[in-house]
C-alpha cells in the first residue's frame, strides 16, 4: 500500500480534496460546466440526490473521489475508509470557513 505514514495519509486526503473542490468548483457560475449546475438547480429533488456525492456536495463526493482514488492507489479497507473520513472532514471544514 502506498500510505505508510501519517504524512502520507496527509498528502492523499489533500489531493482528494482538492480534485473534489475543482470538480464542484466546475460547475460554479462563469465556470467550464455552469450549464450542468443551471440543470441541476432546477432538477427534480430525485435527480439532485443522485449528483450531490458527483457534483454538488464536497462532503459527499468524499465517499465517490475517495473510493476511486483508493482503488487508484491500491489501498486496503482501513486506509480507504481513513482516507474517506478525512477527506469529507477536510471538505467540511473548508466550506464551513
Amino acid at each position: 500500500m502506498v500510505v505508510s505514514s501519517v504524512i502520507d495519509l496527509f498528502f492523499h486526503v489533500l489531493i482528494c480534496s482538492l480534485v473534489t473542490w475543482g470538480v464542484n468548483g466546475l460547475i460554479q457560475e462563469g465556470r467550464l460546466l455552469h450549464n450542468i449546475g443551471y440543470l441541476l438547480e432546477d432538477a427534480q429533488p430525485g435527480v439532485r440526490w443522485w449528483f450531490k456525492p458527483l457534483v454538488l456536495c464536497p462532503q459527499c463526493m468524499a465517499s465517490v473521489y475517495g473510493t476511486a482514488y483508493s482503488l487508484l492507489i491500491g489501498s486496503s479497507v482501513t486506509e480507504w475508509l481513513l482516507l474517506v473520513f478525512a477527506v469529507s472532514g477536510l471538505n467540511y471544514i473548508i466550506s464551513e470557513h
